[in-house]
């Protein structure tokens, strides 16, 4: 993991990645949320980053792959 992201086990984050050209995976379940706020990892273990859904779609665009990832049957 780190290899591709630059970052460690459960510390892993979307932004400033080794790799810009990986995908950056959103779950449907997130995306249709009511208060279109989330959390996600910061980069190091005890750190966690808050972000509106809006500004999660607009910052990673055509690299953003919105779908139902959470389902283990898929």
């Amino acid at each position: 993991m780190a290899d591709l992201s630059g970052y460690g086990f459960n510390a892993v984050t979307p932004f400033f990645m080794t790799n810009d050209k990986l995908l950056v995976l959103l779950d449907e379940s997130i995306a249709d949320l009511d208060t279109a706020f989330f959390w996600m990892g910061g980069g190091r273990v005890s750190l966690k980053l808050g972000m509106s859904v809006d500004e999660f779609k607009k910052h990673f665009g055509a690299r953003l792959v919105i779908e139902d990832i959470s389902d283990p049957k898929k």
